[in-house]
């Protein structure tokens, strides 16, 4: 069955499971709807761009230094509500992503739109010395201020880790 409009696309794509939607995403949702002339995307500046990238290195240094609360200030207020305090926040990165937590190497890509979020791609080898791609969903603030809204692990063959 052939989708037909931007939206049906949308809608399909957001049925899918969290991993497929992202190993898509860069060629299917993102290309296909620039193609269509939607103007759904939010545009990022070369100074958000910067700045973006600014906190994501300020966060992993963070982490590097167990500092809990100044990692915790760079997630969005829904992250920190749902995490309570700095300290449950920097336990559940230990935990879920040691990648995250401790990169041996970290190397940042050209800052994209996926499903209209703006997300930062991020190479990073693991600890163990996998590599992967983390993908920062980021968020503006009220303020224009920018946040970390999610991160999300996927292998370089495009699976979920």
């Amino acid at each position: 069955m052939a989708l037909g409009t931007t939206a049906d696309r949308i809608q399909a794509h957001s049925a899918r499971k969290l991993s497929d939607r992202y190993a898509d995403a860069w060629s299917d949702v993102y290309d296909g709807l620039r193609l269509h002339n939607f103007r759904f995307f939010m545009e990022v500046t070369d100074n958000d761009a910067i700045t973006i990238r600014s906190l994501i290195e300020h966060q992993l240094a963070a982490f590097k230094k167990d500092d809990a609360q100044s990692a915790f200030a760079f997630a969005s207020p829904a992250i920190q509500a749902q995490f309570g305090t700095p300290e449950n926040f920097m336990q559940m990165v230990k935990i879920s992503y040691p990648a995250v937590y401790r990169p041996r190497s970290v190397f940042f890509e050209k800052i994209t739109t996926i499903q209209g979020n703006i997300t930062q791609p991020v190479l990073l080898l693991a600890p163990d010395g996998v590599p992967l791609r983390a993908l920062y969903l980021m968020e503006k603030q009220p303020d224009n201020t920018w946040r970390i809204n999610g991160c999300f692990l996927v292998s370089l063959e495009g699976k979920e880790v």
